[in-house]
């Protein structure tokens, strides 16, 4: 079974008026992309994750918090 989906399983731990934070039933697809499409670092350094999508196939049962910025 792969822990990614395109459309993970999320419910709602917290919310204010500025910020919502959620919690996610495995790694939803458009996080490993983020990770794939970002390089890392600063002052010359840039570490490049290529292999994101085959780590994720790896952990069991995985979960995610992420903290999203209410949109005024």
């Amino acid at each position: 079974m792969m822990p990614s989906t395109k459309k993970a399983d999320k419910s709602l731990v917290l919310a204010d008026e500025h910020f919502t934070i959620w919690k996610y039933k495995g790694v939803p697809e458009e996080v490993i992309s983020f990770f794939e499409e970002t390089n890392w670092g600063s002052a010359g350094a840039v570490y490049e994750r290529k292999n994101s999508s085959e780590l994720v196939r790896q952990l069991k049962d995985p979960y995610l918090f992420a903290i999203m910025k209410v949109k005024l």
